[in-house]
Protein backbone atom coordinates (compact mmCIF):
# COMPACT_ATOMS: atom_id res chain seq x y z
CA UNK A 1 0.00 0.00 0.00
CA UNK A 2 1.02 3.34 -0.61
CA UNK A 3 -0.28 6.66 0.13
CA UNK A 4 2.65 9.35 -0.99
CA UNK A 5 2.77 11.71 2.08
CA UNK A 6 -0.76 12.10 2.85
CA UNK A 7 -1.73 15.58 4.89
CA UNK A 8 -2.50 15.45 8.67
CA UNK A 9 -6.39 15.72 7.70
CA UNK A 10 -5.99 12.31 4.97
CA UNK A 11 -4.38 10.68 8.06
CA UNK A 12 -7.41 11.48 10.37
CA UNK A 13 -9.55 10.19 7.69
CA UNK A 14 -7.81 6.95 7.54
CA UNK A 15 -7.67 6.60 11.29
CA UNK A 16 -11.40 7.50 11.42
CA UNK A 17 -12.16 4.37 9.74
CA UNK A 18 -11.54 1.36 11.60
CA UNK A 19 -12.92 -1.75 13.73
CA UNK A 20 -13.32 0.54 16.41
CA UNK A 21 -16.01 2.83 14.82
CA UNK A 22 -17.74 0.36 13.16
CA UNK A 23 -18.62 -1.16 16.94
CA UNK A 24 -18.87 2.46 18.21
CA UNK A 25 -21.39 3.00 15.35
CA UNK A 26 -23.34 -0.15 16.21
CA UNK A 27 -23.62 0.47 19.94
CA UNK A 28 -24.66 3.97 19.07
CA UNK A 29 -27.65 3.46 16.09
CA UNK A 30 -28.85 0.13 18.14
CA UNK A 31 -29.39 2.14 20.99
CA UNK A 32 -32.23 4.11 18.87
CA UNK A 33 -35.47 3.19 18.60
CA UNK A 34 -35.87 0.55 15.55
CA UNK A 35 -37.26 3.27 12.95
CA UNK A 36 -34.81 5.64 13.28
CA UNK A 37 -31.31 3.37 13.83
CA UNK A 38 -28.91 2.46 10.73
CA UNK A 39 -29.42 0.06 8.21
CA UNK A 40 -26.15 -2.27 8.23
CA UNK A 41 -25.01 -3.74 4.83
CA UNK A 42 -21.28 -4.66 4.15
CA UNK A 43 -19.52 -5.31 0.67
CA UNK A 44 -16.54 -8.03 0.66
CA UNK A 45 -13.89 -7.60 -2.03
CA UNK A 46 -12.77 -10.87 -3.28
CA UNK A 47 -8.74 -10.09 -2.54
CA UNK A 48 -9.80 -9.97 1.04
CA UNK A 49 -12.01 -13.19 0.88
CA UNK A 50 -8.51 -14.96 -0.79
CA UNK A 51 -6.06 -13.47 1.95
CA UNK A 52 -8.93 -15.35 4.76
CA UNK A 53 -9.13 -18.12 2.35
CA UNK A 54 -5.70 -19.20 2.59
CA UNK A 55 -5.22 -18.02 6.09
CA UNK A 56 -7.82 -20.62 7.33
CA UNK A 57 -7.08 -22.91 4.72
CA UNK A 58 -10.90 -23.29 3.63
CA UNK A 59 -12.66 -22.06 0.37
CA UNK A 60 -13.65 -18.67 -0.65
CA UNK A 61 -17.48 -19.71 -1.10
CA UNK A 62 -16.65 -20.85 2.70
CA UNK A 63 -15.24 -17.80 3.56
CA UNK A 64 -18.10 -15.57 2.24
CA UNK A 65 -20.43 -17.66 3.72
CA UNK A 66 -18.86 -17.89 6.99
CA UNK A 67 -18.79 -14.35 6.91
CA UNK A 68 -22.13 -13.57 6.20
CA UNK A 69 -23.04 -15.19 9.60
CA UNK A 70 -20.60 -13.10 11.43
CA UNK A 71 -22.22 -10.46 10.04
CA UNK A 72 -25.85 -10.81 9.72
CA UNK A 73 -26.02 -13.10 13.14
CA UNK A 74 -23.38 -11.60 15.47
CA UNK A 75 -23.76 -8.00 13.69
CA UNK A 76 -26.43 -6.49 12.88
CA UNK A 77 -26.13 -6.66 9.11
CA UNK A 78 -28.74 -7.13 6.72
CA UNK A 79 -26.91 -7.91 3.57
CA UNK A 80 -23.66 -9.11 2.42
CA UNK A 81 -22.87 -8.51 -1.16
CA UNK A 82 -19.74 -9.56 -2.95
CA UNK A 83 -18.19 -6.31 -4.97
CA UNK A 84 -17.60 -8.32 -7.95
CA UNK A 85 -21.19 -7.47 -8.65
CA UNK A 86 -19.86 -3.62 -9.20
CA UNK A 87 -16.83 -5.02 -10.45
CA UNK A 88 -18.69 -6.25 -13.87
CA UNK A 89 -19.94 -3.11 -14.02
CA UNK A 90 -16.80 -1.43 -14.24
CA UNK A 91 -15.32 -4.10 -16.55
CA UNK A 92 -17.56 -3.22 -18.68
CA UNK A 93 -17.90 0.88 -18.63
CA UNK A 94 -14.26 0.72 -18.68
CA UNK A 95 -14.24 -0.84 -22.36
CA UNK A 96 -16.70 1.06 -23.36
CA UNK A 97 -15.35 4.34 -22.44
CA UNK A 98 -11.99 2.75 -24.10
CA UNK A 99 -13.37 1.95 -27.28
CA UNK A 100 -14.83 5.32 -27.43
CA UNK A 101 -11.43 7.12 -26.67
CA UNK A 102 -9.99 4.94 -29.57
CA UNK A 103 -12.06 5.17 -31.85
CA UNK A 104 -11.84 9.01 -31.79
CA UNK A 105 -8.32 8.90 -31.78
CA UNK A 106 -8.72 7.14 -35.45
CA UNK A 107 -10.74 10.11 -36.82
CA UNK A 108 -8.78 12.40 -35.22
CA UNK A 109 -12.22 13.66 -32.86
CA UNK A 110 -11.53 15.31 -30.11
CA UNK A 111 -11.29 13.52 -26.90
CA UNK A 112 -9.23 12.40 -23.75
CA UNK A 113 -5.62 11.09 -24.80
CA UNK A 114 -4.55 7.05 -24.92
CA UNK A 115 -3.19 5.43 -23.53
CA UNK A 116 -6.30 5.00 -21.08
CA UNK A 117 -4.72 4.30 -17.86
CA UNK A 118 -6.84 2.02 -14.76
CA UNK A 119 -7.96 4.59 -12.12
CA UNK A 120 -9.24 1.54 -9.54
CA UNK A 121 -6.15 1.86 -7.44
CA UNK A 122 -6.31 4.66 -5.15
CA UNK A 123 -2.90 4.88 -4.50
CA UNK A 124 -1.70 5.14 -7.50
CA UNK A 125 -4.85 7.97 -8.45
CA UNK A 126 -3.20 9.75 -4.97
CA UNK A 127 0.16 9.76 -6.55
CA UNK A 128 -0.80 11.15 -9.72
CA UNK A 129 -3.19 13.71 -8.24
CA UNK A 130 -0.47 15.09 -5.37
CA UNK A 131 3.46 14.62 -8.09
CA UNK A 132 2.23 14.02 -11.82
CA UNK A 133 -0.57 16.30 -12.84
CA UNK A 134 0.17 15.39 -16.92
CA UNK A 135 -1.18 11.87 -16.13
CA UNK A 136 -4.22 13.14 -15.27
CA UNK A 137 -6.00 13.37 -18.27
CA UNK A 138 -4.91 9.52 -19.09
CA UNK A 139 -6.64 8.22 -16.45
CA UNK A 140 -10.09 6.27 -16.62
CA UNK A 141 -13.21 8.05 -15.74
CA UNK A 142 -14.99 4.91 -14.93
CA UNK A 143 -15.00 4.67 -10.97
CA UNK A 144 -13.59 1.46 -9.15
CA UNK A 145 -15.61 -1.63 -7.88
CA UNK A 146 -15.87 -0.48 -4.51
CA UNK A 147 -17.11 2.93 -5.11
CA UNK A 148 -19.48 1.52 -7.68
CA UNK A 149 -20.89 -1.24 -5.11
CA UNK A 150 -21.11 1.81 -2.64
CA UNK A 151 -23.43 3.90 -4.99
CA UNK A 152 -25.54 0.66 -6.06
CA UNK A 153 -26.40 0.07 -2.23
CA UNK A 154 -27.30 3.16 -1.08
CA UNK A 155 -29.86 3.58 -4.26
CA UNK A 156 -31.30 0.04 -3.98
CA UNK A 157 -31.72 0.09 -0.42
CA UNK A 158 -32.80 3.34 0.10
CA UNK A 159 -35.61 2.42 -2.59
CA UNK A 160 -36.38 -0.97 -1.37
CA UNK A 161 -36.63 0.08 2.91
CA UNK A 162 -38.00 3.43 2.11
CA UNK A 163 -35.62 4.95 4.11
CA UNK A 164 -33.23 8.07 3.41
CA UNK A 165 -29.80 7.25 1.82
CA UNK A 166 -28.36 8.67 5.32
CA UNK A 167 -29.69 5.96 7.31
CA UNK A 168 -27.87 3.20 5.37
CA UNK A 169 -24.40 2.43 6.73
CA UNK A 170 -22.40 0.79 4.41
CA UNK A 171 -18.94 -1.10 5.51
CA UNK A 172 -16.76 -2.36 2.31
CA UNK A 173 -14.00 -4.55 3.57
CA UNK A 174 -10.91 -4.19 1.16
CA UNK A 175 -7.46 -5.23 0.68
CA UNK A 176 -6.37 -1.70 0.60
CA UNK A 177 -5.85 1.13 3.62
CA UNK A 178 -6.11 3.78 0.52
CA UNK A 179 -9.27 2.19 -0.17
CA UNK A 180 -10.34 4.23 3.10
CA UNK A 181 -9.07 7.27 1.26
CA UNK A 182 -10.97 6.98 -1.43
CA UNK A 183 -14.23 6.42 0.44
CA UNK A 184 -13.15 10.25 1.74
CA UNK A 185 -13.65 11.83 -1.56
CA UNK A 186 -15.88 14.30 -2.13
CA UNK A 187 -16.70 13.12 -5.35
CA UNK A 188 -18.45 9.96 -3.98
CA UNK A 189 -20.45 11.79 -1.45
CA UNK A 190 -23.90 13.80 -1.97
CA UNK A 191 -25.68 16.09 0.06
CA UNK A 192 -22.61 14.93 2.63
CA UNK A 193 -23.70 11.15 2.59
CA UNK A 194 -20.95 8.98 1.59
CA UNK A 195 -21.46 5.90 -0.60
CA UNK A 196 -19.41 3.97 1.21
CA UNK A 197 -19.39 5.32 5.11
CA UNK A 198 -16.39 2.96 6.65
CA UNK A 199 -13.82 1.07 4.83
CA UNK A 200 -12.14 -1.22 7.19
CA UNK A 201 -8.53 -4.09 5.56
CA UNK A 202 -8.48 -7.44 5.49
CA UNK A 203 -6.18 -7.95 8.42
CA UNK A 204 -8.37 -5.32 10.61
CA UNK A 205 -11.63 -7.75 10.03
CA UNK A 206 -9.82 -10.80 11.03
CA UNK A 207 -8.52 -9.14 14.52
CA UNK A 208 -12.29 -8.00 14.92
CA UNK A 209 -13.60 -11.68 14.25
CA UNK A 210 -11.30 -12.82 16.91
CA UNK A 211 -11.91 -9.89 19.19
CA UNK A 212 -15.35 -11.83 19.78
CA UNK A 213 -13.66 -15.04 20.54
CA UNK A 214 -14.36 -16.45 16.98
CA UNK A 215 -12.50 -18.63 15.30
CA UNK A 216 -14.07 -18.11 11.51
CA UNK A 217 -13.26 -21.76 10.31
CA UNK A 218 -15.35 -22.46 13.16
CA UNK A 219 -18.76 -20.71 12.26
CA UNK A 220 -21.61 -22.26 10.02
CA UNK A 221 -21.87 -21.35 6.67
CA UNK A 222 -24.71 -19.01 6.54
CA UNK A 223 -27.82 -20.22 4.54
CA UNK A 224 -29.89 -17.36 4.62
CA UNK A 225 -29.33 -15.44 1.36
CA UNK A 226 -30.56 -13.40 -0.92
CA UNK A 227 -30.71 -13.98 -4.80
CA UNK A 228 -28.13 -11.49 -5.26
CA UNK A 229 -25.79 -12.31 -1.98
CA UNK A 230 -25.39 -15.46 -3.89
CA UNK A 231 -23.36 -14.00 -7.27
CA UNK A 232 -20.12 -14.75 -6.02
CA UNK A 233 -18.46 -15.45 -9.48
CA UNK A 234 -14.98 -14.23 -10.50
CA UNK A 235 -13.64 -12.47 -13.84
CA UNK A 236 -11.24 -13.84 -16.09
CA UNK A 237 -7.41 -12.06 -16.09
CA UNK A 238 -5.25 -10.48 -13.10
CA UNK A 239 -6.12 -10.89 -9.43
CA UNK A 240 -6.50 -7.37 -9.29
CA UNK A 241 -10.01 -7.34 -11.43
CA UNK A 242 -8.60 -8.63 -15.00
CA UNK A 243 -8.80 -5.04 -16.33
CA UNK A 244 -6.61 -5.89 -19.05
CA UNK A 245 -7.60 -9.40 -20.30
CA UNK A 246 -11.60 -8.42 -20.17
CA UNK A 247 -10.54 -4.64 -22.07
CA UNK A 248 -8.56 -6.54 -24.40
CA UNK A 249 -10.55 -9.78 -25.31
CA UNK A 250 -13.73 -7.41 -25.82
CA UNK A 251 -11.98 -4.78 -28.60
CA UNK A 252 -10.51 -7.31 -30.43
CA UNK A 253 -13.58 -8.19 -31.08
CA UNK A 254 -15.52 -5.19 -31.14
CA UNK A 255 -13.16 -3.19 -33.21
CA UNK A 256 -11.57 -5.33 -35.55
CA UNK A 257 -13.53 -9.04 -35.29
CA UNK A 258 -10.85 -10.73 -33.83
CA UNK A 259 -11.77 -14.13 -31.60
CA UNK A 260 -7.68 -13.78 -29.05
CA UNK A 261 -7.81 -16.42 -25.90
CA UNK A 262 -5.00 -14.89 -23.93
CA UNK A 263 -4.72 -17.13 -21.14
CA UNK A 264 -3.69 -19.55 -24.18
CA UNK A 265 -1.15 -16.97 -26.37
CA UNK A 266 -4.01 -17.44 -29.15
CA UNK A 267 -4.08 -14.16 -30.98
CA UNK A 268 -1.66 -12.09 -28.75
CA UNK A 269 1.54 -11.66 -27.80
CA UNK A 270 3.00 -11.67 -23.97
CA UNK A 271 6.29 -10.11 -23.37
CA UNK A 272 7.72 -9.86 -19.88
CA UNK A 273 9.15 -6.47 -19.62
CA UNK A 274 10.48 -6.55 -16.44
CA UNK A 275 9.75 -9.45 -14.11
CA UNK A 276 5.69 -10.48 -13.58
CA UNK A 277 4.93 -6.74 -12.56
CA UNK A 278 5.67 -5.62 -15.63
CA UNK A 279 3.94 -7.17 -19.08
CA UNK A 280 2.93 -6.42 -22.39
CA UNK A 281 -0.32 -7.47 -24.51
CA UNK A 282 0.61 -7.11 -28.23
CA UNK A 283 -3.16 -7.86 -30.56
CA UNK A 284 -1.57 -8.39 -34.27
CA UNK A 285 -2.95 -9.95 -37.24
CA UNK A 286 -1.19 -10.23 -40.50
CA UNK A 287 -1.54 -6.64 -41.38
CA UNK A 288 0.71 -5.90 -38.38
CA UNK A 289 -0.41 -4.52 -34.79
CA UNK A 290 -3.36 -3.43 -33.69
CA UNK A 291 -3.22 -3.24 -30.01
CA UNK A 292 -0.72 -2.54 -27.83
CA UNK A 293 -1.28 -3.05 -23.81
CA UNK A 294 0.70 -2.67 -20.42
CA UNK A 295 -0.30 -4.10 -16.84
CA UNK A 296 2.03 -2.22 -14.82
CA UNK A 297 2.42 -3.16 -11.01
CA UNK A 298 4.49 -1.40 -8.22
CA UNK A 299 6.32 1.80 -7.18
CA UNK A 300 9.45 1.44 -10.15
CA UNK A 301 7.56 0.44 -12.91
CA UNK A 302 4.88 3.34 -12.67
CA UNK A 303 7.97 5.55 -11.94
CA UNK A 304 9.00 4.21 -15.42
CA UNK A 305 5.57 4.71 -17.39
CA UNK A 306 5.16 8.17 -15.56
CA UNK A 307 8.78 9.08 -17.42
CA UNK A 308 7.26 7.85 -20.81
CA UNK A 309 3.93 9.95 -20.46
CA UNK A 310 5.64 13.23 -19.29
CA UNK A 311 8.72 12.79 -21.69
CA UNK A 312 7.42 15.23 -24.04
CA UNK A 313 5.21 17.52 -22.58
CA UNK A 314 2.99 14.85 -21.26
CA UNK A 315 2.45 13.16 -24.63
CA UNK A 316 3.21 9.39 -25.23
CA UNK A 317 6.28 8.78 -27.17
CA UNK A 318 5.15 7.59 -30.97
CA UNK A 319 5.71 4.43 -31.93
CA UNK A 320 9.03 3.90 -33.69
CA UNK A 321 10.92 0.88 -35.18
CA UNK A 322 13.14 1.72 -32.44
CA UNK A 323 12.56 -1.61 -29.63
CA UNK A 324 13.41 1.02 -26.64
CA UNK A 325 10.34 2.48 -27.51
CA UNK A 326 6.62 2.00 -26.49
CA UNK A 327 3.45 2.58 -27.41
CA UNK A 328 -0.10 1.52 -25.27
CA UNK A 329 -3.33 1.58 -25.75
CA UNK A 330 -4.47 0.75 -22.28
CA UNK A 331 -2.50 0.41 -19.15
CA UNK A 332 -3.55 -1.71 -16.15
CA UNK A 333 -1.73 0.55 -13.11
CA UNK A 334 -1.48 -1.17 -9.13
CA UNK A 335 0.29 0.65 -7.03
CA UNK A 336 1.37 -2.50 -5.00
CA UNK A 337 3.92 -5.35 -6.79
CA UNK A 338 1.82 -8.57 -7.49
CA UNK A 339 -1.36 -5.93 -7.54
CA UNK A 340 -4.44 -6.18 -5.01
CA UNK A 341 -3.19 -9.67 -4.01
CA UNK A 342 -0.77 -8.41 -2.29
CA UNK A 343 -1.85 -5.22 -0.76
CA UNK A 344 -1.26 -3.52 2.40
CA UNK A 345 -3.99 -4.41 3.70
CA UNK A 346 -3.93 -8.20 3.56
CA UNK A 347 -3.32 -10.72 6.06
CA UNK A 348 0.64 -10.55 6.16
CA UNK A 349 2.98 -13.67 5.50
CA UNK A 350 1.18 -16.86 7.26
CA UNK A 351 2.43 -20.16 9.12
CA UNK A 352 0.54 -22.82 9.98
CA UNK A 353 1.41 -26.23 11.94
CA UNK A 354 2.77 -28.06 8.19
CA UNK A 355 5.05 -25.48 7.00
CA UNK A 356 6.31 -21.46 7.30
CA UNK A 357 5.41 -19.53 4.07
CA UNK A 358 7.83 -16.91 2.69
CA UNK A 359 6.50 -13.51 1.59
CA UNK A 360 6.65 -14.53 -2.19
CA UNK A 361 5.17 -18.12 -1.52
CA UNK A 362 2.48 -16.66 0.62
CA UNK A 363 1.52 -13.95 -2.76
CA UNK A 364 1.50 -17.08 -4.39
CA UNK A 365 -0.88 -19.30 -2.06
CA UNK A 366 -3.24 -16.25 -1.67
CA UNK A 367 -2.70 -15.91 -5.92
CA UNK A 368 -4.04 -19.38 -6.12
CA UNK A 369 -6.81 -19.10 -3.80
CA UNK A 370 -8.33 -16.21 -5.86
CA UNK A 371 -7.80 -18.09 -9.36
CA UNK A 372 -9.77 -20.87 -8.27
CA UNK A 373 -13.23 -18.96 -8.30
CA UNK A 374 -15.65 -19.84 -10.57
CA UNK A 375 -15.16 -17.81 -13.93
CA UNK A 376 -18.04 -15.60 -15.38
CA UNK A 377 -17.37 -13.54 -18.59
CA UNK A 378 -19.18 -10.23 -18.26
CA UNK A 379 -22.44 -9.55 -19.47
CA UNK A 380 -23.54 -5.83 -20.80
CA UNK A 381 -27.07 -6.97 -21.29
CA UNK A 382 -26.66 -8.25 -17.31
CA UNK A 383 -24.89 -4.79 -16.75
CA UNK A 384 -28.21 -3.34 -18.58
CA UNK A 385 -30.08 -5.07 -15.73
CA UNK A 386 -28.35 -4.37 -12.91
CA UNK A 387 -29.27 -0.73 -13.72
CA UNK A 388 -32.85 -1.68 -13.42
CA UNK A 389 -32.53 -3.41 -10.66
CA UNK A 390 -30.03 -1.88 -8.77
CA UNK A 391 -30.23 1.93 -9.21
CA UNK A 392 -33.49 2.19 -11.16
CA UNK A 393 -33.03 4.45 -13.68
CA UNK A 394 -31.80 4.02 -17.65
CA UNK A 395 -28.12 3.08 -18.42
CA UNK A 396 -27.16 6.74 -19.60
CA UNK A 397 -28.08 7.99 -16.49
CA UNK A 398 -26.89 5.38 -14.20
CA UNK A 399 -23.15 5.95 -15.92
CA UNK A 400 -23.43 10.02 -15.51
CA UNK A 401 -24.44 9.34 -12.02
CA UNK A 402 -23.18 6.76 -10.44
CA UNK A 403 -20.42 5.17 -12.56
CA UNK A 404 -18.31 8.09 -13.98
CA UNK A 405 -16.05 10.24 -12.16
CA UNK A 406 -13.02 12.31 -12.65
CA UNK A 407 -9.72 13.14 -11.30
CA UNK A 408 -7.81 16.50 -10.39
CA UNK A 409 -4.46 18.06 -9.89
CA UNK A 410 -4.11 18.51 -5.95
CA UNK A 411 -1.16 21.28 -4.88
CA UNK A 412 0.30 19.47 -2.41
CA UNK A 413 2.03 20.92 0.53
CA UNK A 414 3.97 18.57 2.78
CA UNK A 415 3.79 20.43 6.32
CA UNK A 416 3.56 17.25 8.78
CA UNK A 417 3.65 14.19 6.33
CA UNK A 418 3.00 10.89 7.15
CA UNK A 419 4.63 8.40 5.08
CA UNK A 420 2.05 4.60 5.92
CA UNK A 421 3.95 1.65 5.49
CA UNK A 422 4.41 0.83 1.70
CA UNK A 423 4.43 -2.22 -0.63
CA UNK A 424 6.23 -0.15 -3.11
Amino acid sequence: MFSGCITSAESILISQQSTAEVASTIEREMALPPHSRARFVASLSPQSRASIAAYYNISMQSVYLRLHTFFTQILPFEAVFDTNIAREVSLVEGAREFQSRWKAKQVGATSPPLPVICASCPGWVCYAEKTHHAVLPYLSTTRSPQQIMGAMIKQKFSRQWQVPKRQIWHLSVMPCFDKKLEASRDDFTQDEIRDVDCVITTAELVKMIESYGIILSELPESQNLSSMETRLTSHAGSSSGGYLHYLLTVSAKSLFGLDIDIANSRGVQIKTVRNGDMMEYTLMDDSGVKLRMAQCYGFRNIQNLVRKLEGKKGKVVKKTNNAGDHHWDYVEVMACPSGCINGGGQIPTSSNSERTFTPREWVQTVEQMYQSQTIEWPSEERVAELYHEWFGEQPETCRKQFVETEYRRVDFTVENPLLLGSRW
